[in-house]
């Protein structure tokens, strides 16, 4: 059964399998079951895939917080491509579980600092052609002083 990523919401569990095309990664994910191929170069810059496996193969002694956000790979990034999945137990659909979407997910966090970034530079932009203005001003002032 396929689901639209709009209708995903935090703790739903869903399956994915790669197919002969990339598949987008609809939200960010923990890998519950099975190993994955991820392209996050949309995110990091970084042209090389990194394999994330399931929360399962974590070692038990490293300290996993509150979202999970220190544990590397073990989540999967909204936006990001999936190369490979493998999970010998499901026919290669590894099981994974909601962790965020939407504008909370890293890439909307991600876009909304661009945008915020954005407005702050419009409004120093601003400021900065009056001053170029009120330098021209009096520059010209002087000039027409000095003749």
């Amino acid at each position: 059964m396929e689901i639209k990523s709009d209708k995903l919401i935090q703790g739903d569990i869903v399956y994915l399998v790669k197919g002969t095309d990339d598949l987008n990664v609809p939200a960010d994910l923990v890998l519950l079951e099975g190993r994955a191929l991820a392209d996050e170069s949309l995110l990091t810059g970084e042209s090389v895939p990194i394999t994330k496996q399931s929360v399962n193969n974590v070692d038990k002694e490293q300290v996993i917080d509150q979202d999970l956000v220190n544990v590397k790979g073990v989540v999967l990034f909204a936006g990001t491509k999936l190369i490979e999945t493998t999970n010998e137990r499901a026919r290669n659909r590894i099981k994974c579980v909601v962790l965020r979407t939407g504008r909370f997910t890293t890439q909307g966090q991600l876009i909304a600092n661009i945008v915020s970034f954005m407005n702050k530079t419009d409004s120093a932009s601003l400021d900065s052609i009056k001053i170029v203005m009120m330098m021209l001003f009096f520059g010209m002032m002087a000039g027409g002083y000095t003749l």
